[in-house]
């Protein structure tokens, strides 16, 4: 959204942010309260191991274990922030904070601004503003491809997007104006780009067929390890390919 004051340009833009620590803190709990309570109820109630009803009961319970908890945790890690970008520089206010956080609005001139950093992870995106001798601002967005976690999570038509593409926009600008005092606004490497990441990438490629190759020699006809494998397999595969697309990028920048 743009705003003209005194034929002065702001864009607003309203973001809906995660934290994932606090996140899988709550979840946690929550998942960890709700079994808990699931048991005691199992131990204390009759249920009768013949019923239908019972069984039916039971498996409700179960799925409410695991989704209550999960939904409220991320729920409490949710909070909704304004960010205003005009040429002084970028503010950040909170319209929702963090369950029982303290973070305060700030303003910060872009000549304080060193670096910013955009990096997709599993289930989020992660946004990080490097800011000079203060910390760093970091905006966690969750993905929404399946109705699961839409479902989870609620809809999260926000302007995440539309915020970096202008936040660039507006760092080309600066970077041509800051380019004769030798200071500029720089674009960070992501995790996949580094060195070491590159060394874990093979080394879980390597993993994975020495894996595949132990399990044909050893036990041929047992299919658990198969399955280990192939989930093990998965996980790595995300990381790999995400480090192979960002250095064929870097390349190419």
């Amino acid at each position: 959204m743009v705003i003209t004051i005194n034929e002065k340009k702001y864009k607003k833009f309203v973001i809906q942010q995660i934290s994932p620590f606090r996140g899988f803190f709550y979840a946690i709990s929550f998942l960890i309260s709700a079994f808990c309570i699931l048991f005691y109820g199992i131990e204390n109630v009759p249920f009768s191991s013949s019923s239908w009803t019972a069984a039916i009961l039971f498996f409700m319970l179960m799925i409410a274990a695991v989704i209550f908890p999960m939904y409220f945790g991320f729920k409490l890690a949710t909070a909704i922030v304004e960010i205003t970008l005009d040429d002084d520089g970028l503010q950040r206010k909170w319209l929702k904070k963090f369950f029982l956080s303290s973070s305060d609005n700030i303003f910060i001139p872009w000549n304080k601004i060193i670096g910013y950093l955009q990096q997709p992870d599993y289930n989020y995106e992660k946004f990080k503003i490097i800011i000079r001798n203060k910390p760093a601002i970091n905006i966690y967005h969750l993905y929404q491809s399946n109705p699961f976690q839409r479902f989870l999570y609620g809809r999260n038509d926000d302007d995440f997007y539309l915020f970096i593409a202008e936040f660039k926009n507006m760092v080309e600008r600066k970077n041509a104006e800051f380019d004769s005092s030798g200071e500029y606004i720089k674009q960070e490497k992501t995790v996949y780009e580094t060195t070491w990441a590159l060394v874990l990438a093979i080394f879980l490629v390597l993993l994975t067929v020495a894996t595949i190759i132990i399990t044909l020699i050893v036990n041929p006809t047992n299919p658990i390890p198969y399955g280990i494998s192939i989930l093990a397999a998965s996980g790595s595969a995300y990381f790999v390919s995400n480090v192979i697309n960002f250095r064929r990028k870097s390349k190419k920048t």
